[in-house]
């Protein structure tokens, strides 16, 4: 297969009718880049007969997709028309959803926002807000804020990987996490449209195994959210093949129920501190 130049698409891999089989489809790039100065960088994973091996890191695997551009295969009938029309329809009314409710949730917030940024700028040095690189839609990094709940100089790693993540910890941070006040900020990723209310967890942009795992199964295709099926089944508790699984399901079942359902569970989750290890 070759790639003609001067054009730019990201391939996205699928299982087809759980035999293994991939079709690639191209999507357009240019919505994406809004800061030409400093561009999201999108990834173009590299099509295989077979599943991912884990041992296999999914950086060899993901080339930058500048220049790259793959001709789509025909759909196959009625089927997949529908399935298309299913998901962009759902997708459709998420996006409405969020941004009904992410604009009052900002401005009651805001006074929560304000306490919180003097707060961790009073008891620990660096910013109040801190930025990560993250897998998005399509695997496409982009920017994703948090309240910083470590201290400057702590490895870019999945805290599940520190032997004590209590060592790198502000004052504040445990009870940041534990209540999960970290991830406010998260609400500009979702007026932004980079993220969704309820979706798979944004991966970080060195988590291999994860990557290829969901990009396996076909959850790549999603919009990461704030919260998730996985998040309230386990959180932090969750082996990493279990919550690609919870991640499929979620995206077999979505809708903008089965989202209602899991914002409420969060609730419930967040008022107990249910899953957290750290």
């Amino acid at each position: 297969m070759s790639f003609p130049r001067h054009e730019r698409s990201i391939v996205q891999s699928e299982d087809s009718l759980g035999q293994g089989a991939r079709q690639a489809t191209a999507l357009p790039l240019s919505s994406h880049r809004r800061n030409k100065s400093q561009p999201v960088i999108p990834w173009r994973v590299a099509l295989q007969q077979g599943p991912l091996p884990l041992h296999q890191p999914v950086s060899s695997l993901l080339q930058p997709a500048e220049n790259i551009t793959l001709h789509p295969q025909p759909t196959g009938g009625i089927l997949d028309q529908r399935n298309a029309e299913f998901s962009t329809g759902v997708e459709g009314t998420k996006r409405v959803f969020d941004i009904l409710l992410t604009f009052p949730l900002l401005l009651v917030l805001l006074p929560l926002f304000l306490a919180l940024s003097l707060l961790i700028k009073a008891t620990s040095k660096g910013p109040a807000v801190y930025w990560s690189n993250r897998v998005g839609k399509d695997n496409m990094l982009f920017r994703m804020p948090k309240f910083r709940s470590m201290r400057i100089g702590t490895p870019e790693l999945p805290t599940h990987l520190f032997s004590d993540p209590a060592v790198y910890l502000t004052p504040i941070g445990r009870f940041m996490r534990r209540t999960s006040l970290d991830e406010l900020p998260q609400l500009w990723s979702i007026l932004t449209g980079k993220m969704s209310f309820v979706g798979p967890r944004p991966a970080l942009f060195n988590q291999d195994d994860l990557v290829a795992l969901r990009t396996e199964r076909g959850v790549h295709v999603l919009v990461p959210g704030l919260t998730g099926w996985a998040q309230v089944n386990g959180r932090d508790e969750l082996p990493i093949p279990v919550k690609v699984e919870l991640d499929y399901e979620y995206l077999r079942r979505r809708s903008l129920r089965f989202d209602l359902q899991i914002i409420c569970m969060t609730a419930l989750k967040v008022l107990r501190g249910d899953g957290i290890q750290h």
